[in-house]
Formats: structure tokens, C-alpha cells, sequence
């Protein structure tokens, strides 16, 4: 079994979130617009929590094979990253919406794992507002189908790791 005790953030999340990419709209779809983000239909999937020496993560979504969007706390570093897969090169904006709150992040593309991540310190209120926000929050990234996340008890666990 792989110890992800001390895998850095870019080297662990591609195994918990890369190589999937159905979440990739075709070149010629739209996404769907939506009034309220509450609205969307919610990504399919469950939360799965583990906790190693020096990180704690939040798996989401159905592992086919793998989630398409991670939380992790470095409790070393007291730094959480956010990751979705995505097949996009360099920076890109990441938005977190949050019933309260809607922001937009940096993610750099993590070469050759398809997928990108974003950094904030534990004590970034956005974090907050993810794990309060109501029944759900929002994670788009440029070019990929935004994933609407079931705000669990997973990521309020991750978040407190950190703190």
C-alpha cells in the first residue's frame, strides 16, 4: 500500500485525482447555466476521509478509477490544497462558490497528472464557507464542467487537521 505520509501535495493528489477525465465537457458542448449553483444537479459520488502522518485528505466523487476532486491538509505547512482533474495547461482560475462566498484561486496544472491544484492557508476564511455553506459548493475550473460538491462532514475534517 502506498504511505502518503510524505508525498508533496502535486506528487499525491495524482493519485487520489488523475487519469479520468469524463468530467471534460466534448470541444463542441456548452455547460449548463444555471440561475443559482444551489440548482445544478450535484456530482455524483461519495466523500471518503484518511488520515496519514503529516496530511489528512477528503476524497470526492465516484473513483472511476480514481475522485476528481481532492482537499488535503498538510499539517506541517498548516497549508490546505484543492484539487480537481483537469487536462488544461498552465495557470487557471479556479472559482470556489460557496453559498456565502465565491472566489477566484490560481491552480497550476501539475505536468503529466492531469490535474491542477490550489493553496490556501488553513485559516483562509474561504474554507470556512466551504464547510458551512448550504448542502453544497462549486469548483470550476477554465474549460472543465464545474463539479458541485456535497459539503460534508470530510471537509470539515480536513480543514480542522490544519488548524
Amino acid at each position: 500500500m502506498l504511505s502518503i505520509a510524505a508525498v508533496p501535495l502535486v506528487s499525491l493528489v495524482s493519485v487520489a485525482a488523475c487519469a479520468n477525465d469524463a468530467q471534460s465537457p466534448p470541444a463542441n458542448e456548452v455547460e449548463p447555466v444555471y440561475a443559482s449553483y444551489l440548482d445544478a444537479p450535484q456530482t455524483p459520488g461519495t466523500w471518503v476521509y484518511v488520515s496519514e502522518p503529516g496530511e489528512s485528505l477528503g476524497l470526492f466523487g465516484i473513483p472511476d478509477p480514481v475522485h476528481p476532486f481532492v482537499i488535503r491538509c498538510d499539517t506541517q505547512t498548516k497549508r490546505i490544497g484543492l484539487a480537481r482533474r483537469s487536462k488544461r495547461e498552465g495557470p487557471l482560475t479556479m472559482v470556489v462558490q460557496t453559498e456565502t462566498t465565491m472566489r477566484q484561486l490560481v491552480a497550476n496544472a501539475v505536468p503529466g497528472y492531469g490535474l491542477v491544484a490550489a493553496e490556501l492557508d488553513a485559516a483562509d476564511p474561504l474554507l470556512d464557507a466551504m464547510a458551512i455553506t448550504k448542502g453544497r459548493f462549486a469548483i470550476g475550473v477554465e474549460g472543465e464542467r464545474t463539479l458541485y460538491i456535497p459539503a460534508w462532514a470530510e471537509v470539515t475534517r480536513v480543514i480542522e487537521d490544519c488548524r
